[in-house]
């Protein structure tokens, strides 16, 4: 029988497991993990887009503060996004191997 992962046990061992490609990785670890990835992006995805608003209504309206704002608010964000996706590629990478590897169609 396996054994049973919550929802903050996967967050656990995804971090836990961050270069393990061997092993398995039961459905709910694998997909609380996903559940996990969504929570944490869609705020900077809402974030992102406000930016971008703010600086098509600074372009609209002519006033550099808002783009400066706008773009300041925007391009910070895609820095941060992209350190946070960068710092979940390889546990992410891992978590699909030990999942396949769980399923029976991997070595």
């Amino acid at each position: 029988m396996e054994k049973r992962v919550g929802f903050g046990e996967s967050f656990k061992l995804f971090w836990k497991n961050y270069v393990n490609f061997k092993g398995r990785a039961t459905r709910p670890e694998y997909w609380f993990m996903t559940l996990w990835s969504f929570i944490i992006f869609l705020p900077f995805t809402f974030i992102l887009l406000i930016g971008m608003s703010i600086m098509i209504a600074g372009g609209v309206n002519d006033s550099d503060g808002l783009i400066a704002i706008g773009a300041l608010l925007y391009f910070g964000l895609i820095i941060i996004v992209t350190l946070i996706g960068l710092a979940m590629l390889l546990p992410s990478i891992a978590l699909l191997f030990r999942r396949v590897h769980d399923t029976g169609r991997f070595c």
